[in-house]
């Protein structure tokens, strides 16, 4: 399992990796240095700002596993700056550790928490919610209009359709990620105004951890 996918490895023994804590549920790599760890950790301060404004009590609490140094991220494969394994733990890589990253992942964790890993895993949530919702929520102006902190809103010129199925949003991604990540947050928002806001995404967490149905 650890060959296959060694951020699964990682999170069950950082130690045996290298990993050493660093904050309460946060380790680094040993080759991190004291001027990496403590820009990582501020911003995940910031980024655990941007999520309480939506909810404003963290329930998820996942691990965080920083790989800083130059040396650790030529040993990462190619792939994501950051990503969040369910609620369980967040993978971070030295492209990962803006304010802006950190608070789409932790979004995503709180999101996949309090919905439930079951539920989360058998499709109770769009791809689109998901994913839209994280762009929201962290406030990323690659997909958003923002002036003085405030969303305006999104881009919708030439707004796609993005898809409900994870797996089909991960093979879209590799193409139209700007296009998909977008037209996600575009329609997060749409249902956002249409459910009552933060308000409505915490009832609709509520409502499919108890095996409700994910209203469009």
């Amino acid at each position: 399992m650890a060959y296959a996918a060694p951020e699964i490895g990682l999170y069950l023994c950082p130690r045996c990796y290298g990993y050493r804590p660093v904050a309460p549920h946060v380790y680094a790599e040993g080759q991190a240095s004291d001027a990496q760890i403590r820009s990582a950790l501020d911003n995940l301060e910031g980024a655990s700002a941007r999520v309480r404004g939506v909810y404003s009590d963290l329930a998820s609490d996942p691990e965080w596993l920083l790989c800083l140094s130059e040396a650790c991220n030529r040993s990462v494969r190619t792939g994501p700056r950051a990503m969040a394994y369910l609620d369980r733990f967040v993978f971070v890589t030295a492209r990962g550790t803006s304010v802006t990253i950190l608070a789409h992942e932790l979004a995503h964790a709180e999101l996949h928490h309090r919905v439930g890993a079951f539920h989360f895993l058998t499709g109770a949530v769009p791809a689109w919610f998901d994913e839209g919702l994280a762009v929201y929520i962290s406030r990323d102006t690659r997909y958003l209009s923002l002036r003085e902190g405030r969303i305006l809103g999104c881009d919708d010129a030439g707004r796609i359709s993005p898809p409900a199925d994870a797996g089909d949003f991960r093979r879209r991604a590799a193409t139209e990620s700007h296009a998909l990540y977008t037209a996600s947050a575009c329609k997060a928002m749409d249902w956002l105004v249409r459910h009552g806001g933060p308000e409505g995404v915490i009832a609709m967490e509520a409502s499919l951890r108890r095996g409700g149905q994910f209203l469009p």
